[in-house]
């Protein structure tokens, strides 16, 4: 019998122990490998880039830097060792040119690496996106950043890119005002007596600001916090980052088995993109709704948010409305990206003023005349003509940019690409990363110390603008930076105005404040404990 006779080809485990079996299997494992590798030292065409030699047939020891959030370090580790262009894996390499950025990240319109992908919204199917989404054509959403192709991005930015516009943003000034003053009232009350964690606390200020401007809901996360508790909204935009990097460096089957850790603290990390669904999800469906019932609101109203923006949208080239399901992921993604990332820069910011009171009288001199009344905070027009404030935002910026990791591109099958006169083939996965763009010391002269009057007029060259990347480059950056902009400004001169800032170096110092990244960047320990104590000279 025919079936009989196919069975008889393979080989019965009856016949041979099965230990036998599995150490044939791993043996005849370990020699395709060594094959492998022996094939691609000798003949990859990345052979001649600078690099470890290890680096040609495996990325293990990029993986194990992932893993203890040092990626960034060890790259620069490696330009260091070997120049500005190093391979750090058997077909990715990473560069330090600010000629070649423009390239990459501008002119050259190279597309994301797949990496981009661990971190989309909704890969698996459960109740709460089958609710929420009325039709879903598929499972695994993708929003602009995640969009791997230029051409594809170009489309999904224009439905967002007047919500951004400096101007619009500025029409939302009052409810931004009322919810900072709201923090100052708690910092008061609470009158320099704790050490509070920065960290969680500005990621509060942002989720409630994100909630106006974005959603017109006023969620109360800062009063929740002053109440002692917090909001799982504002804990799932700092845990889904994170969780998306890990994600994205594990295989699938090996992320399903460890998210599957049954740990309370560990299962709300892993469900992350869950919270923020049925958050955002909801707030999709009653502006919709309202939004049918009453056409005429929003252009009464001289304003948009980030969903009716995203709702009233049509596309040039159909007429036709952006998907339920991408205003839904889009706008979860502005949410976490508009949140953790300043408040990280914010914390770091504050950390310095609270070491140099040198650069906190200076700041004073400066907005102690612009914002006379500590309790009325000035129009962004005025703040954005403040020299040193300016100065020291950037230089904020450029030490603490929330995302300096490598920002992965691939360069187009057929392209010739190369940098400082290394040849990379098409298909490569190249990238820079603004943490080393930020650290060259023949652009920023000592480049860890933090040194505001370096960007003031008259100081601030070319040079220094050209490797400035806090936000990304080209037509891909960040597109919420002026968002970021308007709130450290407002941020950093009410809380100057109004407190001292002061760290106690057995809570917070050099060590619990040595940056961590995971693609988006944190301090070690963690945690930024300061304590703010309101002026006696107010």
């Amino acid at each position: 019998m025919k079936s009989d006779h196919l069975l008889g080809l393979i080989p019965s485990l009856d016949n041979a122990p099965l230990s036998e079996w599995i150490r044939l299997l791993g043996g005849f494992s370990i020699l395709l490998f060594v094959a492998k590798s022996i094939h691609s030292l000798l003949f990859s065409p990345l052979g001649h880039v600078p690099g470890p030699w290890y680096t040609s047939f495996t990325s293990l020891e990029l993986a194990i830097h992932c893993l203890r959030f040092q990626k960034c370090e060890y790259i620069q580790g490696l330009f260091n060792k070997y120049g500005p262009v190093v391979r750090i894996g058997p077909n990715k390499v990473a560069f330090l040119d600010s000629d070649s950025v423009k390239i990459v990240y501008g002119t050259g319109r190279f597309n994301k690496s797949s990496w981009y992908k661990g971190v989309q919204i909704c890969d698996q199917d459960h109740a709460s996106v089958a609710f929420i989404c009325s039709s879903l054509p598929r499972l695994i959403f993708e929003f602009s950043m995640t969009t791997l192709d230029h051409a594809g991005h170009a489309i999904r930015r224009k439905t967002f890119t007047q919500f951004y516009a400096p101007a619009h943003l500025a029409k939302y000034q009052p409810e931004i005002h009322d919810a900072v003053l709201e923090l100052m009232k708690i910092l008061d009350i609470l009158d320099g007596s704790v050490s509070i964690d920065c960290l969680p606390l500005f990621r509060h200020m942002m989720v409630d600001i994100n909630g106006i401007t974005m959603f017109g809901s006023h969620i109360g996360v800062i009063h929740e916090w002053g109440s002692g508790g917090e909001h799982p909204l504002s804990t799932a935009v700092s845990d889904f980052p994170k969780r998306g990097a890990l994600k994205g460096l594990l295989p699938s089957l090996l992320w399903s088995l460890v998210s599957s850790i049954p740990n309370s603290r560990w299962q709300q990390f892993c469900v992350a993109d869950r919270v923020l669904v049925d958050f955002v999800g909801k707030r999709v469906k009653e502006t919709s709704r309202f939004l049918k019932e009453h056409p005429e609101q929003e252009k009464d109203a001289g304003r948009s948010t980030l969903l009716s923006t995203l709702l009233l949208y049509r596309y040039s080239h159909t007429d036709e409305a952006v998907p339920e399901q991408d205003v839904l992921t889009e706008s979860i993604a502005h949410l976490i990206a508009g949140s953790d990332t300043t408040a990280t820069t914010l914390a770091y910011i504050c950390w310095e003023l609270s070491k140099r009171p040198d650069i906190m009288r200076s700041l004073r001199e400066e907005i102690d005349l612009a914002m006379p009344d500590a309790r009325s905070i000035p129009d962004i027009q005025v703040l954005q003509n403040l020299p040193y404030l300016n100065a020291l935002l950037k230089e904020g910026l450029r030490l603490y940019s929330a995302a300096p990791a490598m920002l992965e591109r691939v360069v187009p099958i057929g392209k010739d690409f190369a940098v400082h006169n290394v040849a990379i083939p098409g298909d490569t996965i190249v990238g820079s990363q603004a943490w080393s763009s930020h650290r060259r010391p023949e652009i920023f002269p000592q480049p860890e110390k933090f040194m505001p009057e370096r960007w003031l007029p008259g100081a601030e060259t070319e040079e220094m603008l050209a490797h400035f990347m806090p936000y990304g480059y080209g037509s891909r950056n960040c597109a919420g930076q002026n968002m970021s902009q308007l709130m450290l400004r407002i941020l950093v001169t009410s809380l100057a105005r109004n407190f001292d800032v002061v760290s106690k170096v057995s809570e917070t110092n050099d060590k619990t404040m040595s940056m961590r990244d995971s693609f988006v960047m944190f301090p070690a320990a963690l945690e930024c404990k300061l304590s703010f104590v309101p002026r006696s000279n107010l």
